[in-house]
């Protein structure tokens, strides 16, 4: 797990989210991987002291059954094959590599991540959410989200991106 670079996530000092889409190791099923990462891992994460004082919370979002056989939209691309993704909540990403600087981290990685996670991982930190829809936090009763994780067009800085997503496109949807 590398740290975030770039000015505009250095800079960013309140709470954090990483996504982190996993991929499950060549012949586990779908139940054996979600056990080991639940047991075996963030169980870890949650009980050792010098990994758990970097964190506020740790999910793992389990992929939907059939989703990967769904028909996409022409904006979407192929699938690529995600088991699940999991999301490290912390209140700054300077916690987020002390986290990673952890030896006992970098040694369960080591010694866990071979046995139930693929080699091919892809990561995006996120900072506290701008609210397009919907009461400030969200609708807790709601049970269900969905995360895109969208790539900015070429040329385009990540400043000029978020500021046309809040409000340009975001706007748009306070319609619907």
């Amino acid at each position: 797990m590398s740290s975030p670079a770039g000015d505009y996530s250095a800079s960013y000092a309140g709470p954090v989210k990483r996504f982190i889409f996993l991929k499950r190791k060549a012949g586990l099923t779908s139940a054996e991987f979600h056990d080991h990462w639940r047991e075996r891992f963030a169980s870890q994460l949650a009980e050792r002291p010098e990994l758990r004082r970097h964190l506020t919370r740790v999910e793992l979002h389990h992929r939907l059954d059939g989703d990967d056989t769904r028909e996409r939209s022409e904006v979407e691309v192929a699938d690529a094959g995600y088991s699940g993704v999991a999301v490290l909540w912390a209140a700054s990403l300077a916690e987020l590599s002390a986290l990673t600087a952890e030896p006992a981290f970098q040694e369960l990685h080591a010694v866990e991540a071979p046995r139930f996670l693929a080699p091919q991982m892809a990561q995006v930190t996120t900072r506290t959410p701008d609210v397009i829809v919907g009461p400030p936090g969200g609708a807790p009763e709601a049970g269900m989200s969905m995360l895109c994780i969208l790539r900015r067009k070429a040329g385009m800085s990540l400043e000029e991106y978020h500021d046309h997503w809040l409000n340009r496109h975001g706007p748009l949807f306070q319609d619907i």
